[in-house]
């Protein structure tokens, strides 16, 4: 990892629920903060300062949209997920949001919105562990670079921290749509 990719994560782990509405100085503080750890631990170590704040800026200043559910027919749905929460081991998830947090440069309140977004959705699937037959189902639509690819893999994570034992991905109807998909 380079100097600069070190500063980034540190900057990034010093600006918890930081979101579009950060003054520039927390950021500026962040990133002086982690320039001066990178160089404490690597007295040679370069790193520029403006360009890691012109970096965190560009990400920490993402905001997600209000998303909308469609649910078809809820009579037979017995919601879970508040009950299982805080006994589920949720690993898949984090690795995947640690992931996007310290490789892609996600800000906490992104993270935040996105997992707030799939424990709605994954809460208006059916428990896997409940007993009997029943059919739930879900599809995830937006606009080109919206986030669909991003909210499917949280999706998955969680269905799989949840319980489920089978999970079938559709996407694109061409094969550069699949490849590109699976190669995220």
């Amino acid at each position: 990892m380079s100097d600069f990719e070190r500063a980034r994560v540190i900057a990034l782990n010093l600006l918890p629920g930081v979101g579009a509405t950060s003054g520039e100085s927390a950021v500026r503080q962040a990133a002086e903060i982690a320039v001066g750890a990178v160089a404490s631990q690597s007295p040679d170590a370069t790193v520029d300062l403006e360009a890691l704040i012109r970096e965190l800026e560009a990400n920490v200043t993402v905001v997600i949209d209000g998303a909308s559910t469609l649910v078809d027919d809820a009579s037979d749905h017995e919601p879970w997920l508040p009950d299982r929460r805080a006994s589920t081991e949720w690993n898949f998830t984090r690795r995947y949001q640690r992931f996007l947090k310290e490789q892609k440069g996600w800000a906490l309140a992104t993270l935040n919105q996105s997992d707030a977004l799939t424990d709605e959705i994954l809460g208006l699937l059916e428990d896997p562990g409940r007993p009997g037959r029943w059919d739930r189902r879900g599809m995830v639509v937006g606009e080109v670079q919206s986030g669909k690819t991003s909210n499917y893999i949280e999706m998955i994570c969680k269905a799989a921290d949840a319980g489920y034992k089978f999970i079938v991905v559709l996407t694109g109807m061409t094969n550069s749509l699949r490849a590109q998909a699976q190669l995220r």
